[in-house]
């Protein structure tokens, strides 16, 4: 399975809905749940899913609590979370 074949904007933003109000979620907890022991082959998939998402403003992208630019280059571990 390719992620031409999973919605990944849909999975990150389900996988958000299970959580409480406010909490974020690694884009490796999404890898890990749609790529299975392949998981990592899917973490950039996954962050592209999430800028996406975050360029369309149905999601935060953040380091350290600040949020991240979804037009600019990301380089070290982000989290998402859905907006205020």
């Amino acid at each position: 399975m390719n992620s031409a074949d999973i919605d990944l904007p849909n999975a990150i933003l389900t996988l958000l809905a299970q959580r409480r109000a406010g909490a974020s979620i690694c884009p490796s907890e999404v890898a890990r749940q749609v790529g299975g022991a392949d998981w990592r082959s899917w973490m950039e998939p996954v962050r592209q899913a999430g800028r996406q998402l975050a360029q369309e403003g149905r999601l935060r992208v953040t380091q350290k609590d600040a949020t991240l630019d979804p037009t600019k280059p990301w380089h070290g571990a982000i989290r998402f979370r859905l907006p205020d």
